[in-house]
């Protein structure tokens, strides 16, 4: 079990209305079926009488903890249409904020879990922390445009430029990228054929807005000031997995 500590703001107040009075139930709480949790899902006695559920009227909120991180919660909401702000962070750590706006899914904080994160910083004598020197190395080399990054204080970001006297990192937006290659033919009367093309969602990849985070005069600036590449991104995972091919065949594996 590793419970999460979840809260979702409305960013319009009829909407968060409309939306209690949809899904509230009997119990003074929220059903939350319709976007992939049971009530099974939710920890008893949150919140006072014993709770699953508090719903924050004054603040336009709802909150409430998850027996495992709801990774598929969010995009429930982005499909719905719904306008949030919204945060989970585990007990171990790990956790995403961000905010879904005209159906648009956006990221602004992204956080490892503690004994993962323990392991990519090193720390000083004054109890300050920064990357570690394989980390810091790896961002050096990597540092490309549409490449994800995050801050040690778990502020989430993509590159958008990258020369030898400019750096800049963007919110970034996470969109699903779909493949129309998929086709079927279908003949028809008269040697006629008819050729449909399936989309198909091939994954969701973070792509930069125009809203500009920071920027720095080079990539060493920014690694000084707490930036790192995030070691999970797409682009640096496909990077490992080619020098692994690479040394599989020089090996003659």
């Amino acid at each position: 079990m590793n419970p999460t500590h979840c809260e979702i703001k409305f960013l319009n107040h009829e909407q968060f209305l409309r939306f209690v009075e949809k899904f509230g139930n009997e119990k003074n709480e929220i059903d939350f079926k319709y976007f992939g949790l049971k009530d099974e899902d939710l920890l008893e006695g949150q919140f006072d009488d014993g709770a699953k559920i508090f719903i924050d009227i004054q603040n336009d909120a709802i909150r409430f903890v998850t027996k495992e991180p709801p990774y598929e919660f969010n995009f429930r909401f982005q499909h719905f249409g719904y306008d949030i702000s919204f945060s989970c962070r585990s007990d171990n750590g790990e956790g995403v904020k961000g905010y879904i706006e005209k159906k648009l899914y956006y990221v602004t904080h992204l956080f490892y879990s503690e004994e993962e994160f323990e392991k990519l910083v090193e720390y000083k004598e004054s109890g300050e922390y920064k990357w570690n020197q394989q980390v810091r190395r790896q961002t050096v080399q990597n540092a490309k445009p549409k490449v994800t990054i995050r801050n040690l204080d778990g502020r989430y970001g993509i590159i958008s430029v990258v020369s030898s006297h400019h750096l800049q990192i963007n919110e970034l937006e996470m969109r699903e990228m779909y493949d129309f290659s998929l086709s079927a033919k279908k003949k028809r009367g008269q040697g006629m054929e008819l050729t449909v093309t399936v989309p198909k969602i091939t994954t969701t990849l973070p792509i930069p807005t125009e809203k500009v985070i920071a920027h720095y005069t080079d990539i060493k600036r920014a690694i000084k000031d707490g930036w790192a590449i995030d070691i999970y991104d797409c682009e640096i995972l496909n990077n490992l997995e080619k020098k692994n091919e690479n040394t599989v065949q020089l090996l003659g594996i």
